[in-house]
């Protein structure tokens, strides 16, 4: 999967990983309460 472009063409860059592998922990975190 990787340098598989999305269907606008673009690739994900490593901001973008880097925000994911940020917010997804936070999210689940903030998941268990609701």
């Amino acid at each position: 999967m990787a340098d598989v472009p999305n269907d606008e063409g673009e690739v994900a860059g490593f901001w973008m990983g880097l925000w994911h592998g940020f917010a997804s922990p936070v999210m689940f975190i903030i998941s268990l309460f609701n």
